[in-house]
């Protein structure tokens, strides 16, 4: 049966309208992107991407509170319960909760599964089609890829993250992404989260939280990339748990601080602190010498041991030259990929005159 030609689309650039970037918050946050929000677990990722998600059915821009378009918002999040965690954090920073939706499901109630990309890619532009959607968070990355989804493998992550970026540009939607630090510890910001570098190579902009290395109460907010606007000021914040008084009065208790109430971010002004400062810091924090400079030590094996146990366990058998192309890709050296293999105690087997 013969093949129906492949149809090629070109444009000559001269036909092409010129745009300014819009913005969901000035100089951080684009409309129409893929953004990565990253750091450690319980630095306050989550309650900075939902105050942006208040921001939004506001409309009111982040920090200046300036006037802009009320959007509906959609959080497709995998850690946080809805009733205990994200809507009392929403509640006490005046969301409009009628504007935001939460991603149960996909599939008859019996049968419900979470939805993971990029199988649900499709699903995902619906809805942002069908209720004007204008902000996605989806928290964290690592819970959303689907089951065939090797996180290391760039390959892998751009199957993930392209339709991700398409659906973002073809809706004026921003989709945020968010992503914890690896346990490895690399010398630049771009490569401090887990996975394929390939993930922030797909975002237009990156963000990162940080604990302020001068004062442990307070966090810092810097940006490692930014590809369409020059690089803004890191931002120093602090985040302060509040109580639920209609809980209190509902429930005739005296409530904890906290207790069943949410977190809101106070915003403190300019931190000196930016990207790369804060990652050497955790170098050479790795490193128990805060004099220290430089890469970290390759003799660490940080999270190498368990990059190389899920990616033979998707993969299956490999060559020794296989395994090390795709550990320096994932940003590991021969000598951690050694220490991995010995720790995770990996066999090699020599097949003819093949690599073992």
């Amino acid at each position: 049966m013969s093949q129906l030609p492949r149809q090629i689309e070109l444009v000559t650039l001269s036909d092409v309208v010129a745009r300014e970037v819009e913005w969901l918050w000035s100089g951080y946050v684009p409309r129409g992107m893929l953004v990565l929000l990253e750091g450690d677990p319980g630095v306050g990722k989550s309650t900075l991407s939902l105050a942006l998600a208040a921001s939004a059915t506001l409309g009111a821009e982040m920090l200046t509170g300036a006037e802009q378009l009320k959007e509906s918002v959609l959080l497709i999040t995998y850690e946080d319960s809805l009733e205990t965690t994200i809507k009392p954090r929403l509640e006490a920073i005046g969301a409009d909760t009628t504007k935001v939706l939460g991603w149960l499901g996909v599939g008859p109630p019996e049968l419900l599964e979470l939805p993971s990309f990029p199988q649900h890619a499709h699903e995902l532009e619906t809805i942002i089609k069908e209720h004007s959607v204008g902000f996605v968070v989806i928290d964290p990355l690592s819970a959303a890829l689907g089951s065939s989804v090797n996180s290391w493998k760039d390959q892998d992550v751009r199957r993930v993250l392209s339709p991700l970026a398409r659906i973002a540009e073809d809706t004026n939607a921003t989709i945020l992404v968010v992503r914890h630090f690896t346990k490895s510890i690399h010398a630049s910001s771009i490569q401090a989260g887990g996975g394929s570098i390939g993930i922030i190579g797909a975002a237009r902009a990156a963000q990162r939280v940080d604990t302020d290395p001068d004062d442990e109460t307070k966090r810092v907010l810097s940006v490692s990339k930014m590809n369409i606007a020059r690089v803004p000021l890191s931002l120093s914040f602090t985040i302060v748990n509040t109580s639920s008084s209609n809980a209190s009065a509902n429930t005739g208790t005296n409530l904890a601080p906290g207790t069943l109430g949410g977190s809101k971010i106070e915003w403190l002004g300019v931190s000196p602190h930016t990207a790369e400062s804060l990652q050497r810091r955790r170098v050479m924090g790795a490193q128990g010498n805060s004099k220290a400079t430089g890469p970290p030590s390759d003799e660490d094996s940080g999270d190498c041991e368990e990059w190389l146990a899920t990616t033979l366990r998707e993969q299956g058998e490999m060559t020794g030259k296989e395994v090390m192309r795709l550990a320096r890709e994932a940003g590991y050296g021969e000598r951690q990929l050694y220490r991995a293999k010995k720790k995770a105690r990996v066999e090699s087997v020599v097949k003819g005159f093949g690599d073992a």
